[in-house]
């Protein structure tokens, strides 16, 4: 299914693909899954899909005019197919001039607010209107109570399809009311043969996947910047090499990534995935007796204090969803790690 854009997601691809050919679709979908694994892009497909107004043959087709001005470009540029998202019109003309661009790491209630007062409008060109909320994990409370009742019954013809890292974040009233489906990482040799499949080298292509973590997104960012694709790699052997130096240095670090969380939260999120990558890494070497121990990692760790360490650095993106906190949250999270390491040598 090329139109539909994504890879190693093929369950996923053909649910939504049945789902879209249906004359009632359901109302409310969530999307799950790790930031650049494909969420994204498959509910975009997934919206062409929905108003795709090929006759025969899988939708989206990719060709119509419907699909075109769905999938090409940055963002949709379709009438009937919306997004919200961090940036965006608002319902507040007062405060924001009937623009939102504010506090750029949440979605406020002006935002909710001004899609549901034009959801029931009659689709301009489509048969049906569907709603982008990417990404929904950054709705506040206040806006995710003021968006239930349009997703438990949305007007006649329109699909919501919400995007999101973690459910976590989300109030449990709002998953209730969607479909939930978890998109997971994609194989790491099945994301170089992408790459490869896109002029990419092969070594490039290989190193390239090895480093982005099952997430074909960060795969093609890594292959297409030599410098970027340097910088990941002394992440992840300074993340590893962290977890072994003195505890007042590595709680600097976790200071210096609070204040990045609350500055460039993208920044600050790559820093912890290398963390989480560095650790899956020291868990295979373990796991292999050591054989393909990365730089920093001691003799003697085992697979126990390994595994513990990925637990650790998983939780932390989950915590920080819930807690306004950073540096606590991220201070928990080095003694967390630490004590597994300590506690998991053969």
């Amino acid at each position: 299914m090329p139109a539909w854009g994504v890879i190693g997601h093929e369950p996923a691809v053909r649910l939504l693909a049945r789902e879209a050919r249906q004359a009632a679709p359901a109302h409310a979908h969530l999307l799950l899954g790790p930031a650049h694994v494909g969420r994204g892009t498959l509910a975009r497909a997934f919206a062409a899909a929905l108003v795709c107004d090929a006759v025969a043959g899988e939708r989206p087709c990719g060709a119509c005019r419907h699909c075109r001005r769905v999938l090409e470009g940055d963002t949709p540029q379709h009438p009937d197919v919306h997004l919200l998202s961090l940036e965006g019109p608002c319902a507040d003309d007062a405060r924001h001039g009937g623009w939102h661009a504010g506090d750029q790491r949440w979605i406020g209630v002006c935002q909710v607010r001004y899609w549901t007062a034009h959801l029931d409008r009659t689709p301009f060109e489509a048969r049906r209107r569907v709603l982008l909320v990417d990404p929904a994990d950054r709705l506040t409370p206040d806006a995710q109570n003021a968006f239930l009742k349009t997703v438990e019954e949305p007007p006649a013809g329109v699909v919501i399809v919400l995007v999101a890292q973690s459910e976590g974040a989300l109030l449990p009233t709002l998953r209730s009311r969607c479909r939930a489906l978890q998109l997971g990482r994609v194989r790491e040799r099945l994301i170089a043969a992408w790459l490869e499949g896109r002029g990419v080298e092969p070594d490039l292509a290989r190193q390239a996947a090895a480093l982005a973590d099952g997430r074909p997104g960060a795969a093609l960012a890594l292959a297409g910047s030599p410098a970027r694709l340097d910088e990941w790699e002394r992440a992840r052997e300074d993340a590893l090499q962290r977890a072994f130096e003195p505890l007042d240095r590595a709680l600097a670090w976790s200071a210096e990534t609070a204040e990045l969380w609350a500055r460039e939260r993208e920044r600050a999120e790559e820093r912890l995935d290398a963390q989480v990558q560095a650790w899956r890494v020291a868990l295979r070497a373990a796991a292999d007796g050591g054989a393909t121990a990365p730089a920093g990692m001691p003799a003697g760790l085992g697979p126990v204090g390994a595994a513990a360490a990925v637990r650790a650095w998983l939780q932390v993106r989950k915590d920080l969803d819930h807690n306004t906190n950073a540096r606590l949250t991220l201070d928990v999270a080095v003694l967390r790690a630490r004590r597994a390491v300590e506690r998991g040598y053969t």
